[in-house]
């Protein structure tokens, strides 16, 4: 059986995952994210990567990562990661002796999910994660759109419009990218904390007040419609750039409950410059969705040219 690989690196987990000729999981691991140090992050990637090949022979291992890779010095920075201004992949293969490829997360679960997953019947698919960051992804016909600088696509680091936050009565916040106000500092799992805190002064997860939008709690509903228009904002401002067909969405904050119902019953509201909305989805691959998109890319793309 020929087998792909592709790890997932998330800001809270790390998935690793071997997908057969269908590009179906056949074997796979979870493991948490190290906080404290870059040597214990490149430790536990390593670690996976050498999972990998205790059960398989791949001549390349495909790696999703949040943030951007310099294309010059494949350095990568990241908001949400003690990796940033690191040679993460270069570390990583010379640790581990296997070719690795670096894609950015949200482009790989993109780019898994319009051509193997829920956006496979569409043109052209705007793939978004929503976990310890935010970022996007877009694919038409089935190939990724091309950045120069792989810049495009992070979108939670883009501000929200002055009036939306006076509407919903926040605060401009400091994103840790380093600059204010970003729709990250609301809208990703942590930032969905921030927001109940700003809002009522209570700090609990995104699971927990979840739990009490099931159970009918009056402050959980009224939190959730203040986080879906948030999202509905970005969501149109995203529509504005790329029009896309479909868009498909990834990460935690989505196993929220009646994620799809909520977010296209918020956009239907903010957008209103045209009648054409976009078919909403959540990720079919799943969890497995950025590493298989990222083993995708391992195999479908050439690597960054070596820095001189």
């Amino acid at each position: 059986m020929n087998l792909t690989a592709g790890v997932d690196l998330g800001g809270t987990k790390i998935v690793s995952a071997l997908f057969d000729e269908n590009w179906q999981p056949v074997l796979s691991q979870r493991v948490a994210t190290p906080a404290d140090s870059y040597d214990s992050l490149l430790a536990a990637l390593t670690a996976q990567i050498r999972w990998i090949q205790d059960h398989a022979t791949v001549p390349v291992v495909g790696l999703g990562v949040p943030g951007i890779v310099d294309r010059d010095t494949l350095a990568l920075h990241a908001a949400n990661l003690r990796a940033s201004g690191q040679r993460l992949g270069v570390d990583l293969a010379m640790a581990s002796s296997v070719d690795i490829r670096l894609i950015n997360d949200s482009k790989a679960l993109a780019l898994s999910e319009a051509c193997l997953g829920a956006g496979a019947p569409y043109r052209s698919v705007l793939g978004i994660s929503i976990g310890t960051g935010i970022a996007a992804g877009m694919v038409v016909r089935e190939s990724l759109l091309s950045d120069p600088a792989g810049m495009a696509g992070e979108i939670g680091h883009m501000s929200i419009p002055a009036a939306t936050i006076q509407n919903q009565k926040l605060p401009v916040l400091s994103c840790a990218c380093g600059k204010s106000g970003c729709y990250e500092t609301f809208l990703c799992g942590p930032g969905f904390t921030r927001l109940g805190e700003c809002l009522y002064g209570v700090e609990q997860s995104v699971e927990s007040w979840s739990q009490q939008y099931r159970d009918n709690d009056r402050q959980a509903t009224t939190l959730m419609a203040h986080w879906y228009t948030l999202l509905a904002a970005m969501l149109a401002e995203m529509m504005l750039c790329y029009d896309p067909d479909c868009i498909v969405f990834g990460g935690g904050v989505t196993a929220m409950p009646d994620f799809i119902l909520n977010t296209e019953n918020a956009l239907q509201k903010a957008e209103r410059l045209t009648r054409h909305m976009p078919a909403l989805h959540t990720a079919g691959g799943h969890e497995f969705s950025a590493a298989r998109g990222a083993a995708l890319a391992a195999v479908r793309y050439r690597p960054p040219r070596e820095p001189k």
